[in-house]
């Protein structure tokens, strides 16, 4: 509803602007099933079924500043100041319905039909999906775009986004967001439409390092992060994930030996001395850099593996939702403990201890379900402090209110500071008793995750700007198949042989192939390996391995399009070729 110059400052006059705006759109209720069909007559206004929905509470949720040209006006440059307010109302079917909205009465008196509006009951996730469809990107925050710290934080305010000058022991500071920025690690982008809602997408580029030695490698175990010290605190924080880092955006050469090299000089950084498993850095006597003995450490392999994303809060700026594009590189590393150990790290110009665990698939997933469970604890006994503090809220919310309604009746004349306090007491409101009633509500079920919310076609814009190219994806896709092949050949040689030996047949497997011609990384040329896997498949039997490859794509390629087959060139069956 566009407001009226009369009805600004706004906090002075939202219940009539409220009221107005839902007077206007549902003037009169009709059944959902009501259609207007060409050359049908339209409905005539009638006074005697005017609908009765009253607005009983308002609560003002944010203000955002829009800059473009007007579509109504080409050519005019527009400045939309868009308030977003919810209204609870009394009236309001409670199956979905339909309303009639009528022009003003003309000369004549009559009231002829402006709109019918169409009105569905939709959980919130759904209606904030389609507030976000269709939205553009706006504005990019990039190096160079702020000039300082205060400058990014005047940028970010429009969002209701205020980051604290000095980091806490969990989220960051503005500082160090604009240092992100200017290292052209992270950029900020803002996304929106006119009538929908603004989001603040903060987008992020992450090397995750899957680290091992070749005897963690052949029991498919691999190291991760369990816990972290900062030196200058002394405070243990849970980490309990893989080895990152955040790149650099500017780069253009993102192939497989700028991932191996980065994923390598990851390595030698975070470890660079090896500690006992329990080892604790003082803060009141700091270790040196010299005190330590550098480990050795050897890379003998640095894969790239996989390419995913996800959407979410980040722990360090909960008020920006933030979008990582996460690219993993499998790092075989000759010189680390084969037990659970702890390392130290000076290459942040501070000491920080990190404590290192050999976990498999499954026990990397019972950690993280462990975890899930100590936070719903901690969630859901936060939500009954919550739930308490709101109704004392509400209950002396309602007493002052009362209290000032009593006081403009004996008060003969409008007295400005009245409507100052009433303007200050929705702000309150709005500030801490709607969140507060939104947080005693919380339920794990109620939990949709960012992507969801997301419209697919924004989701997948998003995706469509990660570092590396489908072709490259696709490329690593095959190589992982061929290796799946290899290993799956070396381990059926043994059983075959026995098999072969009990009926006199030939020993040699039919999935045994000449591995001498290597398929590396960037090469395209698979030609021998299947010219090999073709002259010496001498059974029936390996067409069907061939089958199982060629489905393969379908169970294993999730986001990936290969562009590489594997085909049966040759059929020798028993009797012809």
């Amino acid at each position: 509803e566009k407001l009226q110059l009369s009805e600004m400052p706004l906090e002075r006059h939202l219940h009539e602007v409220c009221q107005r705006a839902v007077s206007e759109e549902m003037q009169q209720l009709v059944d959902a099933e009501t259609l207007i069909m060409p050359g049908s007559p339209l409905p005539l206004y009638d006074a005697a079924n005017k609908s009765r929905i009253n607005v009983v509470n308002e609560v003002f949720k944010d203000h955002v500043v829009e800059i473009e040209e007007s579509k109504s006006f080409p050519g005019l440059l527009t400045v939309y100041n868009l308030y977003r307010v919810d209204i609870v109302c009394t009236g309001l079917p409670t199956l979905n319905f339909n309303t009639l909205e009528f022009n003003e009465p003309d000369k004549d008196g009559e009231r002829k039909l402006k709109y019918m509006h169409a009105w569905v009951w939709l959980k919130l996730d759904v209606i904030q999906r389609y507030l976000f469809e269709g939205s553009t990107l706006k504005e990019r925050v990039c190096k160079g775009s702020c000039e300082s710290p205060e400058q990014l934080q005047d940028w970010l305010s429009q969002f209701g986004v205020v980051l604290g000058s000095s980091s806490s022991s969990r989220e960051k500071s503005v500082e160090e967001l604009f240092q992100e920025v200017e290292a052209e690690k992270c950029t900020l982008e803002h996304y929106g439409r006119l009538d929908g809602l603004p989001i603040l997408l903060r987008v992020v580029h992450v090397v995750q390092v899957k680290l091992t030695n070749r005897h963690h490698q052949a029991h498919q175990t691999f190291v991760i992060q369990e816990a972290k010290q900062r030196g200058s605190s002394g405070i243990w924080a849970s980490v309990n994930r893989h080895l990152s880092t955040k790149v650099n955006m500017s780069r253009n050469d993102f192939d497989h030996s700028f991932f191996a090299s980065r994923a390598a000089s990851l390595v030698e950084e975070t470890i660079y001395s090896i500690t006992d498993v329990h080892y604790s850095i003082n803060p009141k006597a700091k270790p040196r850099e010299e005190d330590f003995q550098k480990a050795r450490l050897e890379v003998e392999e640095a894969n790239f593996e996989s390419y995913r994303y996800h959407i979410e809060k980040s722990p360090s700026y909960e008020d920006i939702l933030t979008m990582y594009h996460m690219y993993t590189v499998l790092v075989v590393c000759d010189g680390l403990p084969n037990p659970d150990f702890g390392s130290i790290s000076f290459e942040k110009g501070y000491p920080e201890a990190y404590v290192w665990r050999w976990v498999t698939w499954e026990t990397s997933m019972d950690l993280i379900s462990a975890q899930r469970r100590v936070l719903l604890r901690r969630e859901m006994q936060r939500t009954e402090e919550i739930r308490a503090t709101r109704a004392a809220g509400q209950e002396c919310m309602k007493a002052v209110k009362k209290a000032l309604s009593d006081l403009e009746k004996k008060v003969p004349q409008k007295v400005t500071e009245i409507f100052d306090l009433r303007a200050r007491l929705l702000q309150l409101e709005a500030e801490v008793i709607s969140p507060l009633e939104e947080f005693s509500n919380w339920s794990p079920d109620k939990e949709v995750s960012a992507t969801d919310r997301l419209p697919p076609s924004m989701v997948s814009s998003l995706t469509d700007r990660k570092l590396v190219t489908d072709d490259f994806l696709a490329e690593v896709s095959m190589l992982k198949r061929i290796e799946s092949v290899r290993s799956h050949s070396h381990s059926r040689r043994t059983s075959y042989s026995k098999l072969s030996s009990f009926s006199g047949s030939d020993s040699r497997d039919p999935m045994e192939t000449d591995w001498a011609t290597p398929v590396t990384p960037g090469s395209r040329d698979i030609s021998p390996w299947l010219a090999s896997a073709s002259s010496k498949s001498r059974h029936s039997g390996t067409i069907t391995r061939f089958n199982d490859i060629r489905k393969m794509p379908e169970q294993t390629s999730e986001s990936y399009s290969p562009s590489y087959w594997f085909c049966c060139s040759e059929k020798k069956t028993r009797t012809k070729l």
